[in-house]
């Protein structure tokens, strides 16, 4: 539900802004209720990766590590 007076792209905007800053302060349950079940990524490799394999590598260890992340068009 969006507030009256936004539009789609603000609250696809807002809803950018909470991903981000989940993923840097490692707040895995947040991530995990944004995004849906079936979502999933291209790496720069071109290997698909799902949703939980996203999860398990970015939060299940400390090796990898996201300072900052910035959304921009």
């Amino acid at each position: 539900m969006k507030a009256e007076g936004t539009n789609d792209a603000d609250v696809i905007a807002g809803i950018e802004q909470r991903i981000a800053k989940a993923w840097v302060e490692r707040d895995r349950s947040t991530s995990d209720a944004i995004l849906a079940p079936e979502w999933s990524v291209t790496d720069a490799s071109g290997q698909v990766l799902t949703k939980e394999q996203v999860l398990q590598q970015t939060f299940a260890s400390t090796d990898r590590k996201i300072d900052s992340m910035a959304i921009d068009d």
